[in-house]
């Protein structure tokens, strides 16, 4: 489900072929945690990355289990510009596999939805995300 949920935001973006995706889940160095981790969040690895990065995007369960982790919140409260120094155009985006089909929440538009012309593209954004559980 997490790489099909990668793919399908992908697409949606229109990232190019060789665009990464930064997983914080896989980020620290387990066999060096007191080196990776700090005494402020603002100062750990995944938000060294998301200071790099263009947007977060979440992979989340139909439960969105991840949000009752406090670093999963923090990682939203940033994406949003909770802290001072975001970046105005940073991107959060939601993600999920809904019978069997990855389905996402964008910030703004999707480049799908810009292909319909500027008139359609809130009507095909709103039925893209009206899949989303």
């Amino acid at each position: 489900a997490f790489i099909q949920c990668l793919r399908q935001h992908s697409a949606d973006r229109h990232c190019p072929r060789d665009a990464g995706y930064w997983v914080c889940a896989y980020a620290n160095n387990q066999w060096d945690l007191d080196n990776e981790l700090s005494d402020t969040p603002d100062d750990s690895s995944f938000r060294r990355a998301m200071r790099l990065a263009v947007g977060t995007i979440s992979v989340v369960d139909t439960e969105a289990v991840c949000y009752t982790r406090v670093w999963c919140v923090f990682e939203v409260f940033v994406s949003l510009g909770g802290v001072s120094g975001q970046r105005p155009d940073y991107l959060f985006d939601i993600y999920t596999v809904r019978k069997s089909v990855a389905v996402g929440i964008v910030d703004g538009y999707a480049a799908g939805d810009l292909n319909q012309g500027p008139k359609k593209c809130a009507r095909r954004k709103r039925h893209r995300e009206a899949k989303f559980p």
